[in-house]
């Protein structure tokens, strides 16, 4: 049964009155959050799922919900959203897969948007959001209503919450076209049902589907998806002009080379773990876990031929992408894990076929875009 205890906070010199003072609501089971995590959506996911005890882990969360298996690209612009951008809700789709069903709310007022979540953390339930400050998600797990705080959880946060005002809850500026200017994900979560199985028709399905995105489909108007996006993200590293143009070009290529390795190396480690399902998961795992490898040689490329620190690997990255000879390199990598991709989703692709095979999608479309 979820623990959650109340904390009553006294004003120094005022009486004691239960009619004027109402107790903070913590959630004290909502775990700290972690840096090494590719997916700040899923890692927030997790931490909140994880607080009202569902046991799924964080790499079963970014295959189920499809977070691992997605590249997206701004062709001729290097942008950080890359690392970020997905072609589906992954905290809605990631839920899904854990059981937990996700109600994605938005709010006119920020008020609106407290009150919905006090009232789910009076249910014990904490609620994933967009934060306004640098690390941009967090899970809200307290509030004082007297004070018109909130208690949350976020990448910097360490051992304890961090006690905020409500204006640290923003409508997630990726969310194009959206009415309110706040907004929350609010999950429902009953720990004492079975632990849904991954699902793995669907994650197959739901792979080739996001690698094989139309050109015409891109996000917001401008990102491509899937084997576009390598294509892309190669062809830009290839010009003479990235390093002008763009100045954080080699600091957005070494930032998604890095959330690629995490997720390739997620998607082999998962798949070893269940291949059980299919003979095919068997191979596919090994070929996402040799592109993980690649992504790693393109960062290595990044840093003058060695892994940087994450606090230095930006700079470093900018000035070392100015070098036609080392993007000439990093775009053969990334050409080379998309062939390593392909072969992977060809395996997938056979255990699909027997699977499930009213599920399969078309056969891969061509990898170039319309420029």
């Amino acid at each position: 049964m979820l623990r959650y205890r109340r904390i009553l906070m006294l004003s120094l010199g005022l009486t004691l009155c239960a009619s004027v003072f109402a107790d903070p609501v913590l959630l004290t089971d909502v775990p700290r959050t972690s840096w090494d995590r590719p997916s700040m959506p899923i890692c927030m996911l997790h931490t909140a799922l994880a607080g009202m005890g569902c046991p799924m882990s964080y790499e079963d969360l970014m295959v189920a919900s499809g977070s691992a298996f997605r590249i997206v690209w701004r062709p001729g612009f290097f942008s950080y959203p890359a690392s970020r951008v997905c072609q589906q809700d992954t905290i809605v789709s990631g839920g899904a897969a854990a059981g937990a069903p996700v109600e994605r709310r938005q709010f006119a007022t920020v008020e609106q948007a407290y009150d919905a979540i006090a009232d789910s953390l009076d249910q014990g339930r904490p609620v994933v959001a967009w934060d306004e400050g640098r690390v941009e998600w967090q899970v809200i797990c307290g509030y004082d209503k007297a004070k018109r705080t909130l208690f949350r959880r976020d990448l910097d946060t360490g051992a304890a919450p961090d006690e905020k005002g409500p204006d640290c809850l923003k409508n997630a500026p990726a969310n194009c076209g959206a009415q309110g200017a706040y907004e929350a994900w609010f999950l429902m979560y009953d720990p004492t049902r079975p632990a849904p199985k991954l699902n793995w028709p669907l994650i197959i399905a739901t792979a080739l589907r996001m690698a094989q995105w139309p050109d015409e489909e891109r996000l917001y108007g401008t990102f491509v998806c899937g084997d576009c996006a390598y294509y892309c993200w190669a062809t830009d590293l290839r010009s003479s002009t990235i390093y002008t143009q763009n100045p954080a070009a080699g600091d957005v290529t070494w930032g998604l080379a890095s959330t690629l390795e995490k997720s390739r190396r997620h998607i082999g480690n998962v798949l070893q773990a269940h291949t059980g399902v299919h003979p095919a998961l068997a191979q596919a795992a090994l070929l996402y876990q040799d592109e993980a490898l690649l992504f790693g040689k393109v960062q290595e490329a990044l840093g003058g031929g060695r892994r940087l620190p994450v606090n230095d690997a930006g700079k470093i990255a900018n000035q070392n992408v100015k070098d036609g000879k080392v993007r000439e390199a990093c775009a053969d990598l990334i050409e080379q894990a998309l062939a390593k991709d392909k072969a992977a989703r060809a395996q997938l692709r056979l255990a699909l076929k027997d699977l499930a095979p009213d599920l399969l999608p078309v056969e891969d479309a061509p990898a170039a875009p319309q420029q």
